[in-house]
């Protein structure tokens, strides 16, 4: 099974009753690599609010669509401009140096005098 790189937070001025066109588009233009340097992604509008969360599949092509600095959407006859955010959210496993023990909150290296 594949696994999604974390969300990328999107908000623009649009009307929540909207938020099933907002979606579609969304979607449309978030797929669109010559639009908005993305691909493959699922989108998820946030009921009530004007916010939503894009999942992309790979983190190169979310990392595209984050280095675009201006991203926007037609909805009827307006533009809305959307802001992006991301949190930096690490996804990689624990490995053993992870878990080490330091004796007393010290490195070993704090304590080498002791040898």
């Amino acid at each position: 099974m594949e696994t999604e790189c974390p969300p990328v937070t999107v908000k623009g001025d649009w009307d929540p009753s909207q938020s099933k066109t907002v979606k579609n588009k969304l979607q449309l233009y978030f797929q669109s690599r010559k639009k908005s340097g993305g691909g493959d992604c699922r989108v998820e509008v946030e009921d009530g609010a004007p916010r939503a969360a894009v999942y992309f599949k790979r983190q190169d092509v979310r990392d595209n669509v984050l280095a675009k600095e201006n991203h926007e959407i037609t909805l009827g006859n307006q533009s809305v401009r959307l802001r992006l955010s991301s949190a930096a959210v690490s996804k990689t496993p624990k490995t053993e140096a992870d878990f080490s023990i330091r004796p007393y909150g010290r490195s070993w290296s704090s304590l080498s005098h002791l040898y």
